[in-house]
């Protein structure tokens, strides 16, 4: 089928992931556009683990951007495994470019760290690191937060962007995201026994993998847009037992960051 898009334009594709192993195996979604004579544009990893025979029915949105005027571009969804063999891939849809030009920005965060319950007092927030702990048995809690300003511009889409390192070694285990009660606090001041509360104007589950050098990339839109040209505060609590996940600060040279594209 053909459908006609414009950039900056917002497009939802559900598609039918299915584990055929035996054992639980995180896969990495592509997105893939061609057209003749012209750049392939390749859409972040969208990570997803499935246990052995589970199917799983998946519906990302996509922020367009980067398309020629005119062109014809076939849609290709491919699904590899982490060392980056393909599992197989289908061909969707021709989309045709007509109009617009958006604009995207990366912003990076004021302000990253995270909260150690052993060190109850303690704010560092010249780490390398966020890290984000829950393990019981340990009687281990991190709590990692960030801080950014949001431009006050048309916001279309609005990704998070959290940068894995190569030497991280998290464990598996989700991570909730949710905001703070306010952006009263700093990376040098905040600490496990004066960290902000929590609210759920944004509450998302999301989950990292280890030893790879690569960008998670989480849609928090909705959450972005209701706090155009505002301070917005998050944070991320382990929301399984254990959890070990482990990203990037700005002083580990890739910072959290937001990818805004707006009209």
């Amino acid at each position: 089928m053909a459908i006609n898009v414009s950039n900056g334009d917002i497009i939802r594709i559900t598609f039918t992931l299915e584990n055929t192993g035996t054992v639980t195996t995180n896969y990495y979604i592509y997105f893939i556009f061609d057209s003749p004579g012209q750049p392939t544009i390749t859409y972040p990893a969208l990570r997803q683990q499935l246990t052995p025979g589970e199917i799983k029915t998946i519906p990302p949105t996509l922020a367009l951007a980067n398309f020629v005027e005119g062109n014809t571009y076939s849609l290709t969804i491919s699904a590899q495994y982490p060392d980056g063999s393909e599992v197989g891939n289908s061909s969707q849809a021709d989309v045709i470019y007509v109009q617009g030009v958006p604009t995207e920005i990366f912003v990076d965060a004021t302000d990253d760290n995270f909260t150690n319950n052993f060190f109850p007092d303690d704010a560092d927030g010249n780490g390398i690191e966020v890290q984000v702990v829950a393990d019981s048995v340990g009687g281990v809690y991190y709590d990692g937060f960030l801080k950014f300003n949001v431009p006050d511009v048309n916001i279309t889409f609005a990704y998070l962007r959290l940068y894995v390192p190569a030497s991280a070694t998290p464990t598996a285990g989700r991570i909730l995201l949710m905001s703070t009660v306010d952006t009263n606090w700093t990376e040098d001041t905040v600490t496990h026994n004066n960290k902000p509360g929590l609210t759920e104007n944004l509450s998302l589950y999301v989950d990292l993998t280890a030893n790879t050098d690569y960008w998670t990339n989480i849609d928090i839109t909705a959450f972005v847009q209701a706090n155009r040209g505002r301070a917005i505060g998050i944070s991320m609590i382990g929301a399984d037992d254990p959890v070990w996940q482990f990203f990037s600060s700005k002083e580990g040279g890739n910072a959290p960051n937001l990818r805004i594209i707006y009209t």
